[in-house]
């Protein structure tokens, strides 16, 4: 054997001897499932004054709350989801054509593990993306709701795309306070008041710059910037597109996006 291939066998080995050890579950290929349940707080765990045998679903082997595509769990500890609200909702302080907006909240929660009787802090992130239209200047300029609506979807798909830069970091923080564990329940509750403080201000900026920039458009210039630009799916502005398949526009779910729950969106456009 060359020693070049020894050389890259044995740095193989070392990698992935690595890699286990960071390894909060191992994931079997062949059967789609975990090898190893969820490194978090053993159940039956006691959330509040509520008992939840499992809490974080029944299933302690799946991943994301099976839904990888809207969430990531890299550690098994948390989650960060992503929604995308159908239709659009009516804007009359807006001072444009449409705006591909987005909310987010931060829940938390105090659970206890009964073993041991021990509280740990649970961190929810959610993502909601929501569409604004302003009805009076798609009229004014002869445009129809759809083609508006067409490409405020694209802003959000490249919103998305963005985000999911973000979910990284924002995951190894919160299973970083999801970890800790607290004598009791008033403990808990009161270092969860001053980190979920914490975690907005950390949270918070990193989805808005990702939001920043996965909202706008395509550059002018130069040539080749323009052309890398629509590959990767900024739309050009003001420019019209049709609703992605199966969506239409439809008619409006209301004035103003709704924000009970705790949502927080971002600002409307109101001009330069």
């Amino acid at each position: 054997m060359k020693i070049s291939h020894m050389v890259a066998i044995v740095v193989a080995v070392v990698a992935i001897a690595f890699f286990a050890s960071e390894a909060s579950a191992y994931y079997n290929p062949s059967t789609g499932r975990f090898l190893s349940r969820d490194p978090g707080p053993e159940v039956p765990a006691r959330v509040g004054s509520a008992i939840a045998e499992y809490a974080d679903g029944m299933n302690l082997y799946q991943y994301a709350g099976s839904s990888p595509y809207a969430g990531t769990d890299p550690t098994g500890l948390a989650t960060l989801k992503f929604e995308t609200l159908p239709g659009w909702y009516e804007e009359s302080q807006l001072a444009a054509l449409g705006q591909a907006r987005w909310c987010y909240r931060i829940a938390s929660s105090c659970a206890c593990n009964l073993d041991t009787n021990t509280w740990n802090i649970l961190i929810d992130v959610e993502v909601r993306f929501a569409i604004s239209l302003n009805s009076t200047i798609i009229a004014r300029e002869q445009r129809t709701h759809n083609e508006v609506f067409g490409h405020e979807q694209r802003h959000h798909l490249r919103m998305q795309k963005t985000m999911k830069t973000k979910k990284a970091e924002i995951e190894t923080a919160l299973t970083g306070v999801e970890s800790r564990e607290y004598a009791t329940e008033f403990s808990c509750n009161n270092q969860r008041a001053l980190i979920l403080r914490a975690q907005t201000s950390f949270v918070y900026p990193r989805l808005n710059t990702a939001a920043t920039e996965g909202g706008r458009h395509a550059r002018n210039s130069p040539p080749e910037a323009r052309q890398r630009d629509i590959e990767d799916g900024y739309p050009l502005d003001r420019e019209p597109y049709h609703p992605l398949p199966g969506t239409s526009a439809g008619e409006s779910l209301g004035n103003g996006i709704p924000t009970e729950g705790g949502w927080v969106c971002s600002p409307v456009y109101l001009g330069r």
